[in-house]
């Protein structure tokens, strides 16, 4: 009895800690993403969208996103897991002056 007590546990926890990778809508993008357009460093470009951000210029979401270990790992195959993201939408002016009383 223990041990099954024990599994339903264990399933229990499995479901809620992992997380599934979300579709992304088109209009956001990775950090990552945006550095290569804007042609800057991928911590540049984070800062310059945080900054935006807060100015109200972007939105910041997040997204669940699968992200593959480098396969270093000299004990097994190589892993994946799903990890939190920011992502960014940049809002134009016309936008703004909508969300504006």
């Amino acid at each position: 009895m223990a041990v099954s007590a024990v599994k339903d546990w264990a399933v229990a926890l499995e479901e809620f800690v992992e997380r599934k990778a979300v579709a992304i809508p088109p209009e956001f993008k990775s950090a990552a993403q945006i550095a290569k357009i804007w042609g800057y460093t991928q911590s540049h470009a984070s800062k310059m969208l945080n900054a935006m951000a807060k100015n109200g210029r972007a939105e910041i979401k997040k997204f669940s996103v699968m992200v593959e270990t480098a396969n270093k790992n000299k004990y097994g195959p190589r892993r994946s897991y799903s990890r939190l993201t920011p992502f960014y939408k940049i809002i134009t002016p016309t936008q703004r002056r909508r969300s504006e009383p």
